[in-house]
């Protein structure tokens, strides 16, 4: 007995030097009873529940409830997508914007069509398209006999993702094409008149020929209302059309509306541009394709992959995921890029990852369909993967919200010992409460972590705060 006692003593000494027990911690076992009883309250009460903990820095799951069920992961998707796209294309991919004419200028005369042709470029934003045309008129360009012709042919000419619930309106629903602009949205800007009576101040940012702008709306002398502001399509013209009241000291009004046809917007915003530096164009704006003939005039370069999916991820922006989703496809598969093409590319990943794949459901890359199925296991799997790999983490953890510091997390655990300490993406639509992420201890143990919550009756906002609490509970664990 006493050679049995002197042993156990010995190995458990070793152990400790090791830093590794056995037999799971007191302080292990009760943050498993503090999770259990938070997921097991009235704010969860008959919903789908899963979650999974895995330490990283032990290469071990440190908890686990329904970690191999699938189920909707909202926005928890851009993770999946994100992490395939910095492996397969790499942190400094560019996206091209490729500029060609029918003819080599002749001292800044172009006798024939300037083409303007996408390759999915997410960020095509006021700065860079400012850029591109300053570049053009630098370069000594005058005058095009004939028309701008906008290429999207890169894509196929499905402009939303799989059984999205479209509403025309909203930003978030913005269609996908090879040649888009500042994210195929418009910017609309509505304030007060002068006077009581007088229409309202109303302007459009780009100011382009591509959009009507109509302002029906009204200053008065005493309202909260808000004026309402639709975009239709009549007779080939997109019209932003503003009614209703507005009181005349109400707060100004900036809103985001979505346009019909993104290469005719491109193309026709590209066009003004131009305009505006003292280029002459004879013809029109329209659809068409890039001869095997043309001549590269310039091609623009996006910005880093790096620096686009941080704007992505932190801010939960679903066209960048679905233009990010398209390029995988064409990238590997050949143009023109599809959902189904990119989804491929992203099964293959996970497969590398070694995520069994039973079960799991992709439709779109960013979350936004209600038919997307992922399990907490497979997202943690993925978070690992991505932070074990030098070439990746830095890129990939950078894209991340951080608790009460930026993005959809800025909100969230402020003021707290976790503010800072949690990089996470969220994820919320109709009944779906998700938070996937990295977390900290105060020992420095390096959790991810995944939580689904599924069809519950309760409010997102309650489901997000228990979440919260979770997070709380993972980053005071201590293992000494």
């Amino acid at each position: 007995m006493k050679r049995i006692y002197f042993l156990s003593v010995l190995l458990a000494g070793f152990l400790g030097l090791t830093g590794y027990i056995i037999a799971p911690a007191a302080q292990t076992q009760e943050l498993k009873s503090q999770i259990d009883k938070l997921i097991q309250s009235k704010t969860l009460k008959r919903a789908g529940v899963a979650v999974e903990v895995y330490s990283i820095s032990r290469g071990a799951s440190l908890y686990s409830h329904n970690a191999d069920k699938p189920l909707m992961p909202a926005s928890n998707m851009k993770l999946i997508t994100t992490a395939t796209a910095l492996k397969q294309l790499g942190p400094d991919y560019r996206f091209p914007t490729l500029i060609a004419t029918d003819s080599i200028p002749e001292q800044g005369i172009v006798k024939g069509n300037l083409y303007i042709k996408g390759f999915g470029d997410p960020f095509l934003v006021y700065e860079e398209l400012w850029k591109l045309t300053h570049h053009l008129a630098m370069k000594g360009l005058k005058q095009i006999k004939g028309d701008v012709v906008a290429d999207d042919s890169y894509f196929d000419d499905e402009r939303w993702g799989s059984d999205w619930k479209i509403s025309g309106n909203r930003w978030y629903e913005a269609q996908i094409g090879a040649l888009s602009f500042n994210f195929n949205t418009i910017e609309v800007d509505v304030e007060p008149g002068e006077s009581s009576g007088s229409p309202l101040t109303a302007w459009l940012n780009p100011t382009t020929s591509y959009v009507q702008l109509v302002n029906r709306g009204r200053t008065v002398a005493k309202g909260n209302k808000r004026p309402a502001v639709n975009q239709v399509l009549e007779n080939g013209q997109h019209k932003i059309i503003i009614s209703g009241n507005m009181g005349i000291s109400a707060r100004p009004r900036t809103v985001w509306r979505t346009v019909k046809n993104p290469a005719m917007y491109t193309a026709t915003v590209f066009r003004d541009y131009l305009l505006r530096e003292g280029v002459k164009i004879d013809g029109e704006v329209r659809i068409g394709k890039v001869p095997a003939t043309a001549h590269e005039l310039y091609t623009h370069k996006s910005k880093p992959l790096a620096l686009i999916i941080r704007g992505l991820n932190k801010m939960s922006n679903n066209f960048t995921a679905e233009q990010i989703l398209k390029t995988l496809g064409a990238e590997k598969h050949g143009s023109p890029g599809t959902a189904g093409k990119g989804l491929d590319v992203v099964r293959r990943f996970l497969s590398e990852v070694g995520v069994n794949g039973q079960g799991l459901e992709l439709v779109d890359g960013s979350g936004l369909s209600r038919n997307n199925r992922l399990t907490t296991k497979a997202i943690t799997r993925v978070l690992a993967y991505m932070y074990n790999d030098f070439s990746l983490r830095p890129e990939y953890l950078a894209s991340l919200a951080v608790a009460g510091v930026d993005g959809t997390m800025d909100g969230r655990l402020n003021n707290s010992s976790a503010q800072g300490m949690i990089r996470a993406k969220t994820g919320r639509i109709r009944g779906v409460a998700a938070l996937s992420g990295y977390v900290a201890t105060k020992e420095g143990e390096i959790l991810a972590f995944s939580m689904l919550m599924n069809n519950f009756k309760t409010s997102i906002e309650n489901v997000q705060k228990l979440q919260d609490k979770i997070c709380l509970k993972l980053m005071n664990l201590s293992r000494e």
